[in-house]
């Protein structure tokens, strides 16, 4: 769970070495209780490295990210991060299992 900027800075040196995936969760939206539900389904199979925030705890952070990697805020949001970049960003309802799993052959 995120609880700072020191976080995110965490987050990113941790992806130098391991594929990881940065979750923007909206504890108010269907969407993104569905997006939960994938994600927890594809972390059964690939123990990936998974970092929550949730948007209504803390939208500053959650601004703050979006600035820092230069995407556009939008929740839910699955950031898949690897050295430090950005790799993929899935957004809404394309936050599936199969779209992540996906994304696990690219970063092999």
């Amino acid at each position: 769970m995120f609880s700072d900027i020191q976080s995110l800075n965490a987050c990113l040196e941790q992806s130098r070495t391991v594929p990881v995936l940065l979750f923007k969760h909206s504890a108010t939206c269907p969407i993104s209780f569905y997006a939960k539900e994938q994600i927890e389904s594809f972390l059964r199979d690939y123990p990936i490295v998974t970092y929550m925030l949730v948007v209504q705890e803390d939208r500053p952070l959650s601004n703050q990210i979006a600035n820092d990697l230069q995407i556009t805020h939008q929740s839910p949001q699955a950031i898949w991060l690897r050295n430090a970049e950005v790799v993929k960003v899935l957004n809404h309802y394309s936050i599936t299992e199969e779209a992540l799993e996906a994304l696990v052959d690219t970063t092999k």
